[in-house]
């Protein structure tokens, strides 16, 4: 949850039923969650993720949920938010 604004921090990645693993001063989508997840999906899914998700910088432990967030908006709603708004 978003202590500003109040509302849920990642509303996409919260309605795949993805969890997001929350350590220290870090955050990320576990690999093999996401591997499993991909393998529930469409066979042009994957594809099409990670053409959006382009080249991000990721912790050793898998991607960081925000590039997640924001390649599933883009995916869903077509709309540039987040990582994907910017120019890496």
């Amino acid at each position: 949850m978003n202590r500003i604004t109040k509302k849920p921090q990642y509303p996409r990645i919260r309605a795949e039923g993805l969890k997001v693993v929350e350590k220290e001063h870090e955050a990320y989508m576990p690999r093999a969650a996401m591997t499993k997840w991909f393998k529930s999906k469409s066979k042009g899914f994957q594809k099409l993720y990670c053409e959006y998700y382009g080249v991000q910088t990721a912790s050793i432990h898998g991607p960081y949920p925000w590039d997640v967030e924001a390649v599933l908006e883009r995916m869903y709603s077509g709309r540039l938010s987040g990582s994907q708004a910017n120019w890496d």
